[in-house]
C-alpha cells in the first residue's frame, strides 16, 4: 500500500466531484475519523494522568484531605 500515492490520487480526483451529496459523505467520514483521534487522545492523555497520579501514591507523594482544603482556601 503507497499511502502518500494514494493520498495524491484522492485530492485529484477531488477537483472532479460535484456531487454535493458526495461531498457531504466526505466531510461526514473525515469529521467521524477526527472525532475518533480526538477521543483516543483524551483517553490516552486520562490513562497518562492517572499513572502519574498512582505512582505518587506508590512513591509517598500524597497530602492528607485536611491539608488539601487548606490548601484551596488559600487560593480563594
Amino acid at each position: 500500500m503507497n499511502v502518500e500515492g494514494d493520498i495524491k490520487w484522492i485530492k485529484a480526483e477531488m477537483d472532479f466531484v460535484k456531487d454535493p451529496l458526495l461531498i457531504e459523505t466526505f466531510k461526514n467520514l473525515l469529521n467521524y475519523r477526527r472525532k475518533q483521534v480526538e477521543v483516543v487522545s483524551v483517553d490516552r492523555e486520562m490513562e497518562q494522568m492517572m499513572k502519574e497520579g498512582l505512582d505518587d501514591i506508590r512513591d509517598g507523594k500524597v497530602i492528607s484531605t485536611k491539608e488539601l482544603l487548606r490548601q484551596v482556601d488559600t487560593w480563594k
